[in-house]
């Protein structure tokens, strides 16, 4: 159960990942290539305020359902493709852009 594993305060983050990042508490954070949220998610419950966009309208479905699961309102999910998504979001919308592999 993944939205149990969460709520309890599980990460799919590795140490190498969270150290990266840095201190998230109050920071806008853009996860691109997000895929089904758990990473994106996992962001969230570091403080941030999350916005996760993946291609995959399947994933982007899975993950906005994952996020209520969780009972995460500081998570927000967008469907469209990285680059475009760049193109049209306004400057100085994130203060931290993750980018999953």
């Amino acid at each position: 159960d993944q939205a149990a594993f969460l709520r309890e305060g599980g990460s799919t983050l590795f140490p190498e990942e969270t150290a990266l990042v840095g201190e998230l508490h109050g920071q806008r954070l853009l996860h691109l290539l997000c895929n089904a949220g758990q990473d994106t998610l996992s962001l969230a419950s570091l403080g941030a305020t999350v916005t996760g966009v993946d291609l995959s309208d399947e994933a982007i479905t899975f993950a906005t359902e994952l996020a209520a699961d969780v009972g995460r309102t500081d998570a927000n999910f967008i469907r469209s493709e990285a680059q475009a998504f760049l193109e049209q979001a306004a400057p100085g919308s994130f203060d931290v852009v993750f980018m999953s592999y």
